[in-house]
């Protein structure tokens, strides 16, 4: 086909197909559904594969590499989730020697939340209310790194 595509020149299709094929696929953990929502037709539109998750159990399985999980292009958690916490997924990501970079959102980011974060291991660390222009530009900054 490559052939055919470098004789011909390139269709007009192509790169929507190669980034429907290279899309990176972003793992996203939000308490709030409408949130969840919202975060996940966004990065879709900016052309990321999203799998949206409600609690931290449900995060935990999906990247358990003990199952056999790959390790995703990217993970966006809320701190606060049902089962376990952001601050506990971030620690077992790190704790496997992955390197996928993490965003971590809250409602309270101040110095304490700061520090925890940065002990559990690096990521993102955004506060409400939350700027969705800094927020993608943390995305495309995470994603250029892989």
């Amino acid at each position: 086909m490559s052939h055919v595509l470098g004789r011909l020149g390139r269709k007009p299709w192509t790169h929507r197909l190669e980034a429907h094929l290279f899309r990176p696929r972003i793992l996203l953990a939000v308490a709030a559904p409408s949130v969840r929502r919202f975060l996940a037709g966004v990065l879709v539109d900016d052309g990321s594969e999203v799998i949206q998750i409600a609690s931290g159990d449900a995060l935990y399985d999906q990247l358990d590499p003990a199952a056999g999980r790959l390790e995703p292009a990217l993970v966006i958690a809320d701190v606060r989730l049902r089962g376990l916490s952001g601050l506990e997924i971030l620690c077992a990501i790190r704790s496997w020697g992955w390197t996928v970079p993490v965003i971590l959102m809250t409602h309270n980011r101040d110095e304490e939340m700061s520090r925890l974060v940065r002990l559990a291991g690096r990521a993102y660390l955004f506060g409400a209310p939350l700027d969705i222009d800094d927020l993608r530009t943390a995305v495309v900054h995470c994603l250029a790194r892989r």
